[in-house]
Parts: C-alpha cells; sequence; structure tokens
C-alpha cells in the first residue's frame, strides 16, 4: 500500500463527509541517517511519500478559481522535509517521519498525514517506516 491510499484509510475515519487529499511522492534527499557507526560518516539518499488529508473545499461557480489560500500547498510538504532534515543526524528513520508530521500538522489544513520513509542505500534491500498521525 502506497503512501496516498494510507492516508486515504486513515481520512475514512473521520466524522466530515470526504475531504481532499495533496501529495507528494518520490522526494528524494540526502539525509544524515542511521544509528550504526558506518552510517555517520555521510548521507544516505532518502524517498519521502507524503499524503494529506484537508477538508473538502465547497464546489466552485461557473468561472470561479480555488484561492490559493484554500489548498495546501505541497511546497509546504517539500518545506517541512527539507525543514526537518537540516536539523541534523536522525538515528532512526522514525524520529524523522515523527517530526515530519509534527511540522504538517501545523499547517491550518491539514487534518491528516500519512509519510513513508525509505532509506534507499542499503545493500540488498530498501528499508523504512509508514506512519500515519492526525490532528487532534
Amino acid at each position: 500500500m502506497n503512501a496516498v491510499e494510507e492516508v486515504l484509510l486513515a481520512a475514512r475515519g473521520r466524522r466530515e463527509t470526504e475531504g481532499d487529499v495533496v501529495f507528494l511522492t518520490d522526494y528524494v534527499l540526502a539525509v544524515r541517517i542511521g544509528a550504526y557507526r558506518h552510517e555517520r560518516h555521510g548521507p544516505q539518499q532518502v524517498r519521502f511519500d507524503m499524503a494529506v488529508a484537508t477538508p473538502a473545499r465547497p464546489p466552485l461557480a461557473p468561472g470561479e478559481v480555488v484561492p490559493l489560500c484554500g489548498v495546501l500547498s505541497y511546497d509546504r510538504l517539500v518545506e517541512a522535509i527539507e525543514a526537518t532534515v537540516a536539523e541534523g543526524h536522525f538515528d532512526l528513520v522514525e524520529t524523522l517521519a515523527e517530526r515530519i508530521a509534527e511540522k504538517i500538522l501545523q499547517e491550518p489544513l491539514a487534518e491528516c498525514v500519512s509519510l513513508r520513509i525509505e532509506k534507499l542505500e542499503l545493500k540488498k534491500a530498501r528499508a523504512g517506516t509508514i506512519i500515519t498521525r492526525r490532528r487532534d
């Protein structure tokens, strides 16, 4: 199941009617991450996939456009990832995921975030975590 599917499943638990989802996939960034000694010598390539559930927008009138203030820009998702990564070394992908999710849920339109983080430089596999967090 991918990150978009994860957040859609999580969003079904909301009491509101259907909402919208903003997503970002295949965002790869060099990250200082890892608990092992050999992982502390330099950054590793890490892939981020994220989906964020937002409230449903009302239908548009003919000729009306969606106002920018009425959407959660995917730029905010990228900014949350980059700002968190810039904080320094993370021993665990789970810690990195929690910190990014916290930043996303500070966005006024973000109701639920599903985040998949995958370390790409393991020798024979890839590994990571998937979390889903909702605003309280």
